[in-house]
């Protein structure tokens, strides 16, 4: 059943992308069905990635004190969307923060290198977690210049090799940004960058 569901998952990435586009009307919705995850629920919880391929999965509670760290870092409130995109960036790490000693991740290293001591995520991972993440800044109101968009792929398409990454879109102007996490180690800031540049087969 998994490997049917990651099959499901891959196809739809393909398909939301065409050519070195991506379709800013696309919602995370259909992610997290393909991986057969729960949205982010209102009341803190939350279902995770374990591993590559997030084959392993758990659901947590993310409770007011574990979310205050969150609403200081947005505090004074972003002025801009650019201001709200360096914040997100650092959002994204002290989620993995909050979030890796309850689902082992906390050692998790930069990309795909090995760890002994935690359970390493790939780019679907690192993505469906981000995704996450995003939601619950939306949830708790922290993000008002951006909405979340469906994840990227770059791939055969975009003549690269497989790549995920969560997204936003400037409401404003309808641009979208990846939000990739997976180039850092577990705490750090995920990598923020216009769409058509991540497609490009960009790095950080």
């Amino acid at each position: 059943m998994k490997k049917i569901t990651l099959t499901y998952s891959l196809l739809a990435l393909i398909l939301s992308t065409t050519g070195c586009s991506y379709n800013v009307n696309s919602t995370p919705e259909w992610w997290f069905k393909a991986k057969g995850l729960p949205m982010p629920a209102d009341n803190g919880q939350v279902s995770l990635c374990q591993n590559f391929g997030c084959t392993k999965s758990t659901s947590i509670q993310l409770t007011p004190q574990d979310l205050e760290p969150v609403h200081q870092l947005f505090k004074p409130s972003p002025n801009s969307a650019e201001e709200e995109r360096v914040l997100i960036a650092k959002a994204m790490g002290l989620f993995e923060t909050i979030t890796g000693p309850k689902i082992g991740t906390s050692h998790d290293k930069a990309m795909n290198a090995f760890s002994v001591k935690s359970n390493q995520l790939d780019c679907i991972a690192e993505s469906s977690n981000s995704s996450a993440y995003l939601l619950i800044l939306k949830q708790q109101n922290l993000i008002k210049f951006h909405r979340i968009g469906g994840n990227i792929h770059r791939g055969p398409l975009t003549l690269n090799a497989p790549h995920n990454s969560a997204v936003v879109v400037e409401i404003s102007t309808s641009e979208a940004y990846a939000v990739d996490s997976w180039f850092g180690a577990n705490g750090e800031p995920a990598w923020i960058t216009p769409s058509e540049n991540w497609l490009s087969g960009s790095n950080p």
